[in-house]
């Protein structure tokens, strides 16, 4: 359902992606249902970032959002694709292992940090083509996160961006 809903939207048709997307966020077991069906995927791949690279050079995200930094090994990979693509990355993370100075000075326009709980930080940030959730990996943080993106979406009358989740199957 998930790849349904995400093709869907796509290719313009929103309206049946977002009644798809209800579906699967109305779901209590769907998380557990992704990490069986193994549709759960990370954006850089973990050790293969070259997969992602054609993803998102498909979708040329203008705004891109990670949820969880840790100490920033994808955060760097996204920040080279927006380099390269004029992207923004907007992470959000409380307490970053990363350092954020550094990350500024050298990706500059390219790279903002939200210090917050995702909860709290995804609607800070204005727009998002993709989202990478990869913060809390509790079920209830994650659903309560699609659920806000969903709402911030429609609030905001924008399509919804392409998710992409790891470490979901936790507990």
């Amino acid at each position: 359902m998930v790849l349904h809903a995400t093709l869907l939207a796509h290719v313009g048709r929103t309206a049946d992606a977002e009644a798809v997307w209800r579906q699967v966020i109305g779901r209590e077991v769907w998380m557990r249902t992704f990490s069986r069906q193994a549709l759960v995927t990370n954006l850089a791949g973990r050790g293969e970032p070259a997969l992602a690279a054609p993803i998102l050079s498909e979708l040329k995200p203008g705004a891109i959002v990670e949820i969880g930094s840790d100490w920033g090994a994808n955060t760097r990979l996204l920040l080279e694709f927006c380099t390269t693509h004029g992207s923004v990355l907007h992470v959000v993370d409380p307490l970053p292992k990363l350092d954020p100075e550094s990350l500024k000075a050298e990706y500059r326009d390219h790279f903002r940090l939200y210090r917050t709980l995702s909860l709290n930080g995804l609607s800070r940030v204005e727009h998002s083509d993709v989202v990478l959730v990869d913060g809390d990996h509790n079920w209830y943080t994650v659903y309560h996160e699609l659920q806000l993106i969903e709402k911030l979406c429609r609030d905001r009358r924008s399509g919804f961006p392409l998710v992409l989740l790891h470490d979901v199957g936790w507990p």
